[in-house]
C-alpha cells in the first residue's frame, strides 16, 4: 500500500449578497472560469444572512420576504448547474470575517467571489475580510461603469447630475454591452433542495407582510421588464411624475436584490431604442 494521501479537493467560493442571479452575474462566471481551469476544483455557494444587520437598518419584513423567496429560487437554479448551495444565518456583518475564515480553511476555499457593495457598512465589512486574510475576489456588479471612472476634467467626482449623466452616456457608448449567459453546468444536476427559511422571528405569516404581490424570480423579473419596454418605456419622460398613472417600470425590486442587473436593464432598452 502506498502512503501517499489523495490531495483535498480546492475549493471556490461563490458569495451570493444582492446579485441573487445566475444570468450576468460576473462573480458567478468568474468562479465557474476558476474551477475549469484548476483541475480537481469545486465550487459552493453560500448566502450570509445578518437579521439583526437588516433590522438596524429597518429592512421591511415584506423585503425579507421576498429575499427569502429569491434565495429559495436561486439554490433551485444552483442544483441544476451541479453547484452545492448552503444558508448561512449570523447576527451581524461583525461576525462574518471570522466565521467566513474558519469556514474557508475547513473546507480549503482558495477564492472567494463576490459582488461589490457600495454602502460603507458592506465596505467596512469586506475590508475585514481581506484583512482576516479571506481571498476575496470583487466584481462591480451593481453599477454598469465602476465607481471612479466617470470624473470631471478635473479628475474629481461631479457634483450635478446632467453633466454626469452626458459624461456617462459618452463612455458606455463606447463600451459593448452584452449581459452574460447563465454558466455551463459544472457537474450533473444535484437533487432538490429543502426549502430554505430565516429564523422564526423573520417569517411572514401576515398578508401584510408577504411578498406575493410581486412574482418572484428572473424569468418574471425579465419579462416585467420586457413589458416595460414594449408598452411604456416611450412615454416614461412624460409619465413618470404622475403617481395616477402607470407609467413606471416596477422593476425596482428585482434591481434591489440583484435578480435584474443594470446591463440587463441597459442592453434590454438599446435593443429597443438603439
Amino acid at each position: 500500500m502506498s502512503d501517499k494521501q489523495t490531495p483535498a479537493a480546492k475549493y471556490a467560493l461563490m458569495w451570493f449578497r444582492q446579485d441573487l442571479r445566475l444570468t450576468d452575474n460576473q462573480a458567478l462566471t468568474a468562479a465557474c472560469d476558476w474551477v475549469r481551469q484548476v483541475p480537481g476544483a469545486k465550487l459552493r455557494a453560500i448566502y450570509i444572512a445578518t437579521p439583526s444587520q437588516w433590522l438596524s437598518h429597518d429592512m421591511a419584513p415584506i423585503q425579507i420576504d421576498f429575499i427569502q423567496r429569491h434565495v429559495n429560487l436561486l439554490a433551485q437554479g444552483l442544483a441544476s448547474l451541479g453547484i452545492e448551495f448552503e444558508l448561512i444565518q449570523l447576527d451581524s456583518f461583525k461576525e462574518v470575517p471570522s466565521f467566513l475564515a474558519s469556514y474557508c480553511e475547513k473546507l480549503g476555499v482558495e477564492r472567494v467571489f463576490a459582488g461589490r457593495e457600495p454602502e460603507i457598512n458592506e465596505q467596512k465589512r469586506d475590508q475585514a475580510c481581506l484583512d482576516t486574510g479571506i481571498p476575496l475576489v470583487l466584481s462591480d456588479e451593481h453599477c454598469l461603469l465602476p465607481p471612479g471612472t466617470v470624473l470631471n476634467l478635473s479628475g474629481d467626482m461631479y457634483k450635478v447630475f446632467t453633466p454626469f449623466s452626458r459624461k456617462w452616456r459618452e463612455i458606455a457608448a463606447k463600451r459593448a454591452i452584452f449581459p452574460l449567459a447563465v454558466p455551463a453546468p459544472l457537474g450533473p444536476m444535484l437533487p432538490e433542495p429543502k426549502p430554505i427559511s430565516f429564523k422564526e422571528r423573520f417569517q411572514s405569516t401576515s398578508k401584510l407582510t408577504s411578498s406575493e404581490q410581486w412574482a418572484a424570480g428572473e424569468g418574471q423579473a425579465k419579462r416585467i421588464l420586457t413589458a416595460f419596454i414594449q408598452q411604456k418605456a416611450q412615454d416614461y419622460k412624460q409619465n413618470r411624475d404622475f403617481p395616477a398613472l402607470d407609467g413606471t417600470s416596477v422593476i425596482s425590486p428585482y434591481l434591489a436584490l440583484g435578480v435584474l442587473s443594470p446591463r440587463q436593464c441597459i442592453a434590454a432598452l438599446l435593443g429597443r431604442f438603439p
